[in-house]
């Protein structure tokens, strides 16, 4: 399991860079339930308001977030996944191990494995690595 963890890490490294969690924690929450509000994004962040809205510019300027207005409350923006960020996520690839994982989720509307509802998921668990 920790093999798998780190070659996971490695992959998301090769795919995004090296990153802060709390961004990692943003375009994870970005793949695996679309567009959401800036407030949830934050949330998503697990930082500090302040902080978690400095990685949104940061995620921003790298191109790998868009930030849209809400239709209905000029007050509220949103965030989505720009197609980089997508193609960047196309290229991960789950361990060997759950190699066919990848094929159960796709054309489902998200872009990581299904997650079972209340569950704790950490950013290597949500990318395929199995839970001992």
């Amino acid at each position: 399991m920790i093999r798998e963890a780190i070659a996971m890490y490695r992959a998301r490294d090769a795919a995004f860079g090296p990153m802060p969690e709390p961004q990692w924690r943003i375009l994870l929450d970005l793949a695996a339930d679309g567009d959401c509000d800036i407030s949830s994004a934050c949330i998503a962040s697990g930082a500090a308001m302040t902080t978690a809205l400095r990685h949104i510019q940061l995620l921003e300027s790298a191109g790998l977030v868009a930030r849209h207005p809400d239709q209905f409350d000029r007050r509220r923006w949103w965030l989505s996944l720009t197609d980089e960020a997508v193609n960047r996520f196309a290229t991960l690839s789950p361990p060997r191990s759950q190699a066919g994982r990848a094929d159960d989720c796709a054309g489902k509307g998200s872009l990581l494995p299904p997650v079972l509802p209340g569950a704790f998921v950490s950013p290597v668990h949500a990318l395929g690595v199995p839970q001992q």
